[in-house]
């Protein structure tokens, strides 16, 4: 067994108690945890992120906790484990979220958002194919560049779609921005183990064992359904509330939406009314046949400009909403269905059965073959 000292910091109880227990069964782990912790709680000191130096060290510490959940005979193996081995081993991540929650610790920084690098990504490689295949055929990148084309399109698109809105929609625009950006990640999965730990709560202490919990969730509507369980609101009324919280989310999010939607079908026609416009310039100077060339090259630039943002900018947000919209809608369901199950008394393997369908048949059979905690197998 190792020593563990943990009076460096002024730490949450629960987090000497699972060190100990740790090191019990793999001391090894425990070691690598306290390195961790130190490593980590030094680096920020170095970086001047004082108030983060207990929280990087107390994260170190218990960031292999789920190993507690492990058989032994993985924990002590010095043999390349085999492929179903390592999946049992890589499941502890899931049971260090579990047992952090279970104790009361934030998740404010795993339920951020980072960045969706696929709509950067994504709309750098559709522009940039589409400028090399215009060079590859000769063409040069000066002739694309119109300031007039640019106004008619970009303005006139921004100006037709702002008719269609009101202020509460324009001052919703730079959070919609912001969401295309977010990586929120939904992880159903992990989703349903949670709720499954949580019925194993709510069957041993009740719901004051389930209020207890609370303190430790922070997503908004897990925390919402929750709290309507706790406060004895009827099955049927916290379904119904549920519902409605689902359904306002979805129509909140088609309005936004819908607004590049909009831009979307703008953008080629302000590309046309620019080309007739430069036609029109065209024809009026007929008389130097000299100059036609460039002009009507410069004319169709607006048509190109509108096409492209449309099919490249546009209308890819409103579909990269849409998917979001639909995970977020999906994991919201998920949610409900599961507070339901609890407050119903359903035992954990029950509620972890009836969810599963909520996932593809791929990961329901990677769910099926994690293995059970005790504590859910006995409240069967």
């Amino acid at each position: 067994m190792v020593a563990l000292d943990v009076s460096a910091f002024s730490l949450k109880r629960a987090t000497g108690y699972l060190l100990e227990q740790l090191a019990t069964r793999d001391g090894v782990t425990a070691a690598h945890s306290m390195h961790v912790a130190v490593v980590a709680s030094n680096l920020a000191r170095e970086m001047g992120l004082r108030s983060e130096v207990v929280w990087l060290y107390e994260a170190g510490l218990l960031h292999d906790i789920g190993k507690l959940y492990m058989p032994e005979h993985l924990l002590v193996s010095r043999k390349v484990f085999t492929p179903e081995e390592r999946r049992l081993m890589q499941s502890h991540v899931t049971y260090t979220q579990i047992v952090l929650r279970h104790h009361g610790y934030s998740y404010s920084l795993k339920e951020g958002c980072g960045l969706d690098i696929l709509v950067p990504v994504g709309m750098l490689l559709g522009f940039s194919c589409l400028l090399v295949a215009f060079i590859l055929e000769g063409g040069h990148l000066s002739s694309l560049v119109g300031v007039s084309p640019f106004l008619i399109v970009f303005g006139g698109t921004i100006g037709a779609t702002l008719i269609g809105l009101g202020m509460e929609e324009v001052r919703s625009l730079p959070g919609l921005l912001k969401a295309v950006m977010a990586n929120r990640k939904y992880d159903l999965e992990e989703t349903i183990e949670s709720l499954a730990e949580l019925a194993v709560v709510a069957r041993r202490e009740g719901f004051p064992g389930l209020e207890r919990q609370l303190e430790g969730i922070s997503e908004p509507f897990l925390r919402t359904a929750l709290q309507l369980v706790v406060d004895g609101t009827d099955p049927e009324y916290t379904r119904a509330i549920l519902e409605q919280y689902i359904y306002t989310t979805a129509e909140r999010h088609a309005k936004g939406i819908k607004i590049f939607e909009a831009a979307g079908g703008y953008a080629p026609t302000m590309g046309i009314i620019g080309t007739v416009m430069g036609l029109i310039h065209v024809l009026s100077n007929i008389s130097t046949p000299d100059k036609l060339g460039p002009s009507i090259a410069l004319a169709f630039i607006a048509t190109l400009y509108g096409v492209s943002t449309a099919n490249l900018i546009w209308l890819p947000i409103a579909a990269k909403l849409k998917a979001k919209s639909d995970k977020e809608r999906l994991y919201q369901e998920l949610v409900m269905e599961g507070v339901l199950a609890i407050q119903a008394g359903k035992s954990p393997m029950a509620l972890r059965t009836a969810l599963l369908a909520f996932l593809s048949p791929g990961k329901q059979h990677k769910v099926r073959e994690r293995p059970v905690k005790e504590g859910q197998i006995s409240e069967v």
